[in-house]
């Protein structure tokens, strides 16, 4: 059996796809500062996904689960304008968002449509199934990944990044703040998501009958330009478990106990490296 990390400090990145598909935090008001905080899921998503996506023929059907705001997915679009790209996400008010800023009009291959990796709520043969920082909330993932393997054509492609999580000293920082007395009550009942091995998860993939391509831990920077940026940042992309008026002050001192722990973080022009790294796999059904 693969071993599972549950961590519980961690809410990361795309939350709209909680472990439980949860979405009572995705209010209307917040997705509108996950919009525009989410550059960082965007620019590994395209680190990893470019060359795929530049080998495609232009008619293949694509589907992006734990779409999140759709910015992601609408880019994908473009590049099989003769196929089909759908969407899906839990979160209705991530939904609306990406329905009324990616119209019929400018992209009229692409879909929007209420599902996760334990409940797709569709049926259909796929080309490629895609999924950006969303994984590491699904508390079931093997029966994600057969999910996933259902629904791909024979010889599909499954690409997915996931955050990584492999900095020390971020990771400490957050449980350092969770056990002081003015933040543990919030943290009992949170959310974990759940974090595992590169090999574990090649051993998931071939349980789910997947033919394992690429698995791949990449370590990353992340710099943020100043400490308002990557304080927007968290505010804007993570669901803290303490109370929203009460967030940004978490999240200072956050910040504040991470850097303490590796106060070379911090660069001499001001810019914080937050250092996430992140995993990326690629696999194929083979039948």
């Amino acid at each position: 059996m693969y071993k599972k990390i549950a961590l519980v400090f961690f809410c990361f990145f795309n939350l709209s796809l909680a472990a439980a598909e949860d979405t009572s935090y995705w209010k209307a008001h917040l997705v509108s500062s996950y919009v525009h905080h989410s550059e960082l899921q965007r620019r590994w998503a395209w680190a990893f996904l470019a060359p795929h996506l530049q080998q495609l023929k232009g008619d293949e059907h694509i589907l992006d689960i734990g779409c999140g705001d759709g910015k992601i997915t609408a880019d994908i679009s473009r590049f099989v304008r003769k196929g089909t790209v759908i969407g899906i996400d839990p979160s209705q008010a991530m939904l609306d968002w990406a329905k009324k800023q990616y119209c019929l009009l400018e992209y009229p291959n692409l879909t929007f449509r209420e599902g996760g990796f334990l409940a797709p709520n569709l049926s259909g043969a796929f080309d490629v199934i895609i999924s950006n920082c969303a994984l590491q909330h699904c508390n079931d993932q093997l029966q994600a990944l057969e999910n996933i393997f259902g629904l791909l054509k024979p010889e599909g492609k499954l690409l997915i990044s996931i955050p990584a999580i492999d900095n020390s000293a971020w990771k400490e920082a957050w449980v350092n703040l969770e056990i002081l007395p003015k933040w543990a009550s919030y943290w009992e009942n949170a959310p974990p998501a759940y974090f595992i091995s590169v090999e574990s998860y090649g051993e998931l993939l071939r349980n789910a009958k997947f033919h394992p391509l690429r698995i791949e831990k990449i370590q990353t920077q992340d710099p943020f330009v100043d400490r308002e940026e990557f304080l927007t940042f968290l505010l804007g992309t993570m669901t803290p478990a303490v109370p929203l008026d009460l967030a940004r002050d978490f999240f200072n001192e956050l910040i504040d106990e991470y850097l303490r722990l590796l106060p070379e973080a911090l660069r001499s022009d001001g810019v914080i490296e937050a250092r996430f790294g992140r995993t990326v796999i690629e696999a194929k059904r083979l039948d």
